[in-house]
Protein backbone atom coordinates (compact mmCIF):
# COMPACT_ATOMS: atom_id res chain seq x y z
CA UNK A 1 0.00 0.00 0.00
CA UNK A 2 1.09 3.58 -0.61
CA UNK A 3 0.96 5.68 2.54
CA UNK A 4 1.45 9.44 2.73
CA UNK A 5 2.73 10.73 6.04
CA UNK A 6 1.97 14.32 7.03
CA UNK A 7 4.52 14.94 9.76
CA UNK A 8 8.05 13.84 10.57
CA UNK A 9 7.98 13.52 14.36
CA UNK A 10 7.79 10.61 16.76
CA UNK A 11 4.49 9.11 15.60
CA UNK A 12 5.47 9.42 11.94
CA UNK A 13 8.77 7.72 12.75
CA UNK A 14 7.24 4.90 14.82
CA UNK A 15 4.44 4.07 12.38
CA UNK A 16 6.59 4.67 9.31
CA UNK A 17 9.21 2.26 10.65
CA UNK A 18 6.65 -0.53 11.02
CA UNK A 19 5.01 0.19 7.68
CA UNK A 20 8.36 0.21 5.87
CA UNK A 21 9.31 -3.13 7.48
CA UNK A 22 6.11 -4.68 6.17
CA UNK A 23 6.68 -3.52 2.60
CA UNK A 24 4.55 -0.40 2.26
CA UNK A 25 5.66 2.51 0.06
CA UNK A 26 5.88 5.77 2.02
CA UNK A 27 6.16 9.47 1.34
CA UNK A 28 7.06 11.63 4.34
CA UNK A 29 6.42 15.37 4.57
CA UNK A 30 7.06 17.89 7.31
CA UNK A 31 7.46 21.56 8.07
CA UNK A 32 11.22 20.96 8.10
CA UNK A 33 12.09 19.42 4.71
CA UNK A 34 15.50 18.27 5.96
CA UNK A 35 13.93 16.41 8.89
CA UNK A 36 11.38 14.77 6.57
CA UNK A 37 14.17 13.75 4.18
CA UNK A 38 16.22 12.33 7.05
CA UNK A 39 13.26 10.29 8.26
CA UNK A 40 12.58 8.99 4.74
CA UNK A 41 16.25 8.01 4.43
CA UNK A 42 16.13 6.19 7.76
CA UNK A 43 12.95 4.34 6.74
CA UNK A 44 14.76 2.84 3.75
CA UNK A 45 14.36 2.43 0.01
CA UNK A 46 10.54 2.22 0.07
CA UNK A 47 10.33 5.75 1.51
CA UNK A 48 10.94 9.19 0.08
CA UNK A 49 10.27 12.75 1.14
CA UNK A 50 7.97 15.30 -0.46
CA UNK A 51 5.90 18.39 0.22
CA UNK A 52 2.59 18.29 2.10
CA UNK A 53 0.54 18.13 -1.12
CA UNK A 54 2.78 15.46 -2.62
CA UNK A 55 2.41 13.19 0.41
CA UNK A 56 -1.35 13.74 0.48
CA UNK A 57 -1.64 12.83 -3.20
CA UNK A 58 0.75 9.89 -2.92
CA UNK A 59 -1.04 7.81 -0.34
CA UNK A 60 -4.05 5.55 -0.66
CA UNK A 61 -3.99 6.10 3.09
CA UNK A 62 -2.63 9.25 4.73
CA UNK A 63 -1.36 9.62 8.28
CA UNK A 64 -1.87 13.02 9.93
CA UNK A 65 0.82 13.16 12.62
CA UNK A 66 1.31 16.82 13.50
CA UNK A 67 0.59 18.97 16.54
CA UNK A 68 -3.11 19.81 16.80
CA UNK A 69 -2.49 23.54 16.43
CA UNK A 70 -0.75 22.92 13.09
CA UNK A 71 -3.61 20.88 11.59
CA UNK A 72 -5.42 23.70 9.73
CA UNK A 73 -2.23 24.98 8.07
CA UNK A 74 -0.96 21.49 7.20
CA UNK A 75 -4.28 20.41 5.70
CA UNK A 76 -4.48 23.66 3.73
CA UNK A 77 -0.97 23.10 2.35
CA UNK A 78 -1.93 19.50 1.51
CA UNK A 79 -4.92 20.73 -0.53
CA UNK A 80 -7.49 19.08 1.74
CA UNK A 81 -10.14 21.79 1.26
CA UNK A 82 -9.88 21.29 -2.50
CA UNK A 83 -10.51 17.54 -2.20
CA UNK A 84 -6.91 16.27 -2.33
CA UNK A 85 -7.83 13.68 0.32
CA UNK A 86 -11.25 12.79 -1.10
CA UNK A 87 -11.91 9.06 -0.85
CA UNK A 88 -8.71 8.39 1.08
CA UNK A 89 -8.47 7.06 4.61
CA UNK A 90 -7.00 9.85 6.75
CA UNK A 91 -5.60 8.51 10.03
CA UNK A 92 -5.76 11.23 12.67
CA UNK A 93 -3.34 10.62 15.53
CA UNK A 94 -3.31 14.22 16.73
CA UNK A 95 -3.76 15.05 20.40
CA UNK A 96 -5.67 18.24 20.99
CA UNK A 97 -4.69 18.80 24.60
CA UNK A 98 -3.73 21.72 26.78
CA UNK A 99 0.08 21.62 27.13
CA UNK A 100 1.24 20.39 30.52
CA UNK A 101 -2.26 19.51 31.72
CA UNK A 102 -3.33 16.75 29.34
CA UNK A 103 -6.96 17.86 29.24
CA UNK A 104 -8.82 18.29 25.97
CA UNK A 105 -8.38 21.63 24.27
CA UNK A 106 -11.58 20.94 22.33
CA UNK A 107 -13.74 20.59 25.47
CA UNK A 108 -17.34 21.41 24.60
CA UNK A 109 -16.66 22.01 20.92
CA UNK A 110 -16.42 19.64 18.04
CA UNK A 111 -13.74 16.99 18.47
CA UNK A 112 -10.46 17.34 16.62
CA UNK A 113 -11.44 14.46 14.34
CA UNK A 114 -14.67 16.28 13.45
CA UNK A 115 -12.73 19.48 12.73
CA UNK A 116 -10.35 17.53 10.50
CA UNK A 117 -13.27 15.91 8.67
CA UNK A 118 -14.76 19.35 8.01
CA UNK A 119 -11.48 20.62 6.52
CA UNK A 120 -10.53 17.44 4.61
CA UNK A 121 -13.39 17.37 2.13
CA UNK A 122 -14.42 13.80 1.31
CA UNK A 123 -11.71 12.09 3.38
CA UNK A 124 -12.57 9.07 5.51
CA UNK A 125 -11.20 10.28 8.85
CA UNK A 126 -10.24 7.63 11.39
CA UNK A 127 -9.20 8.75 14.87
CA UNK A 128 -6.44 6.45 16.03
CA UNK A 129 -3.50 5.91 18.32
CA UNK A 130 -3.97 8.72 20.76
CA UNK A 131 -1.12 9.18 23.18
CA UNK A 132 -1.47 9.51 26.92
CA UNK A 133 1.17 10.19 29.53
CA UNK A 134 2.71 6.96 30.75
CA UNK A 135 0.92 5.53 33.77
CA UNK A 136 -2.23 7.66 33.58
CA UNK A 137 -4.40 5.03 31.90
CA UNK A 138 -3.96 1.78 30.11
CA UNK A 139 -2.14 2.47 26.88
CA UNK A 140 -4.41 0.78 24.35
CA UNK A 141 -4.59 1.56 20.64
CA UNK A 142 -7.72 3.53 19.92
CA UNK A 143 -9.56 3.50 16.60
CA UNK A 144 -12.78 5.32 15.78
CA UNK A 145 -14.58 6.26 12.60
CA UNK A 146 -18.17 7.30 12.10
CA UNK A 147 -17.88 7.50 8.33
CA UNK A 148 -20.65 4.98 7.74
CA UNK A 149 -22.97 6.95 10.01
CA UNK A 150 -22.48 10.32 8.32
CA UNK A 151 -24.29 11.61 5.30
CA UNK A 152 -22.17 11.34 2.11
Amino acid sequence: MRIGILGAGNMADALGTHWARTGHELMVSGRDAAKAAALAERLGPAARAGAWAEAAGFGETVLLAVRAEAVPDVLAAAGAADGALRGRVLIDCTNSVVPGKFVLATEGGPSMARRIAEIAVGARVVKALRAEPFGTRRNVPFLRSDHEQRDP
